[in-house]
């Protein structure tokens, strides 16, 4: 199978080495401006455990206020629990959050939060067939008072499975990602893009969009499989990252 390289080597620029750290505080009541990205992806029901693993998670904030009110937080989080006995046990999950609010005139903020995890060397018999279910949510939110305000919203999913033998060209892949801003038409919440042999659960998938005005949204709820069936003994390697990012700012007035 042969995919854009271009395209997946910058969406797994996320897959290098990530400090870790999170910040999560509560917000004011009331704020002009709000921003917010969150991101989440688990694995479950695995047909085959892993040999190791590989876990990471990185949030950064930046405030910035002059005789006003700005909150800037990001969290994440990743995990893999393996059941050495019952692999369809075995369970990943990865969240990263971002949110600024601001209050007043003459402030900004970003947040910026990411989360990744890998499983290295599923060993998959000849004749034998590869799966894992998924769950996700990808959710967006962006609200102003005014015209000079401006508050954005940037969040991405994505995950690759590859034969360890070959890591230019991915076996299987799902990405999705969604856009918010306030100032301008670029919103956006993409299907998506994924190979032939992952499948979602129409009933349990839903994507929203509500673009325009001060207040906009998107939303992407998702339920489905990854299949894959190996003539031949195959080492595999699962690689999932997500991340998010927030802004608001308001010039002084």
């Amino acid at each position: 199978m042969k995919v854009n390289q271009k395209l997946m080597q910058r969406l797994f620029l996320c897959l290098t080495p990530l400090v870790t750290g999170s910040v999560f505080v509560a917000l004011p009541s009331l704020a002009a401006t709000l921003a917010t990205s969150q991101a989440t992806l688990e694995f479950s029901n695995f047909s085959h455990n892993p040999l190791t693993i590989e876990t990471a998670k990185t949030s950064n904030t930046l405030p910035s206020t002059n005789n006003s009110q700005v909150v800037t937080q990001s969290q994440s989080d990743a995990t893999f629990t393996i059941d050495s006995s019952r692999p369809d046990e075995t369970k990943a999950f990865s969240q990263s959050i971002s949110t600024v609010q601001g209050n007043g005139s003459d402030y900004s903020g970003t947040a910026q939060s990411s989360a990744r995890l890998a499983g290295y060397n599923f060993n998959v018999g000849a004749g034998e067939t590869f799966s894992l279910d998924f769950t996700g949510l990808l959710k967006l939110n962006t609200s102003v008072d005014s015209d000079s305000e401006v508050a954005n919203a940037f969040g991405s999913i994505a995950f690759q499975l590859f034969d360890a033998n070959d890591l230019n060209n991915p076996l299987a892949f799902l990405t999705l990602t969604a856009g918010l801003d306030s100032v301008n038409n670029s919103d956006f919440l993409l299907e998506p893009f994924t190979s032939s042999n992952i499948t979602f659960t129409p009933s349990q998938t839903s994507f929203t969009r509500s673009f325009g005005g001060n207040q906009e949204s998107t939303a992407a709820n998702f339920t489905g499989k990854l299949s894959l069936y190996f003539n031949n003994t195959t080492q595999l390697i699962l690689k999932e990252f997500n991340s998010n990012s927030a802004g608001a700012s308001c010039p002084s007035r």
